[in-house]
């Protein structure tokens, strides 16, 4: 249709967007090129091509999600490499975690958080999955699909995490050992962004470790980033607050907080809920500023 077909341009664009302006023109003219997924056009090619990917139960996402994908993006392109998309990887309803809402869900709402990044996208493939998927599997998923756009083998996909994933590496028996190999290898890598709560020495000490066993050879197989804006805002808390009636504004964003209103997640009052983060229409915002 005319809308969905507006839709595909306007999200093209958009992901065009993530690696700048000047190659909007080559994703409009070649539709199975490495654009396709919002991935760089040629000019870049002599900087290696990176995807961020956070994998997580995402119940509901917050802005601290989006502001993790940032600080990674900074962290790697400080370090050489171009970061041309980032996916949000929502875990399937196999995952049986406690208060867990159903994946359609997840997914609906990472992909309302998104919608007016520039870089972050969602991959719903995780999701769809009958049980429970390993990480690497998730890696190795979308490192295929991305090649089959036409986006190269080249592109390196790189797992964003927190202190706590990162600081798992090490514990015994949590880890297949050559899948953590291949995590830390040539065609992944790590980044771990802590949140100043004490986690950036644990990340740090679970780094050290792993290259001591020789599981992180390379620079860039382990990245820890001790993010600026730090934020200790959990998918925990903002369940929490939900149900006590606390006002969440800017601490989820508010497509999100739309969402899970309509649908009466994680025990809302729909009522209720729709009215404290009802969005101001401009005649409203008006009349409220003459009163």
């Amino acid at each position: 249709s005319a809308r969905r077909s507006a839709h595909t341009r306007r999200l093209r664009l958009r992901q065009c967007h993530a690696v700048g302006r000047r190659h909007c023109g080559t994703c409009r003219r070649r539709r199975r090129t490495l654009c396709a997924l919002g991935l760089a056009s040629p000019p870049a090619a002599h900087r290696r091509q990176v995807v961020l990917l956070a994998c997580g139960s995402f119940n509901p996402p917050t802005a601290a999600h989006l502001r993790m994908i940032e600080a990674a993006r900074d962290a790697v392109e400080d370090s050489g490499a171009l970061v041309v998309g980032a996916y949000l990887s929502p875990v399937n309803d196999g995952y049986r975690k406690a208060g867990l809402a159903p994946s359609q869900h997840r997914v609906a709402m990472c992909q309302a958080a998104a919608a007016d990044s520039q870089l972050c996208m969602v991959d719903a493939w995780e999701a769809g999955q009958p049980g429970y998927v390993r990480t690497l599997a998730v890696m190795r998923g979308l490192k295929q699909r991305l090649a089959v756009q036409g986006c190269g083998d080249d592109v390196r996909v790189v797992l964003v995490c927190g202190a706590d994933l990162l600081a798992s590496f090490v514990r015994p028996g949590v880890w297949i050992p050559a899948q953590l190999r291949e995590i830390l290898g040539h065609d992944h890598g790590v980044v771990c962004v802590t949140r100043g709560d004490g986690g950036e020495a644990e990340a740090k000490a679970a780094e050290r470790a792993l290259r001591s066993q020789g599981l992180a050879d390379a620079p860039d197989s382990v990245m820890v980033v001790d993010d600026f804006a730090r934020s200790n805002i959990s998918s925990t808390e903002v369940r929490r607050a939900l149900r006590e009636g606390d006002s969440l504004r800017y601490a989820v964003p508010a497509p999100v907080l739309e969402y899970v209103c309509k649908h009466g997640l994680y025990g809302v009052d729909q009522a209720a809920c729709a009215r404290k983060y009802r969005r101001l229409s401009t005649h409203d915002e008006l009349h409220s500023s003459r009163g």
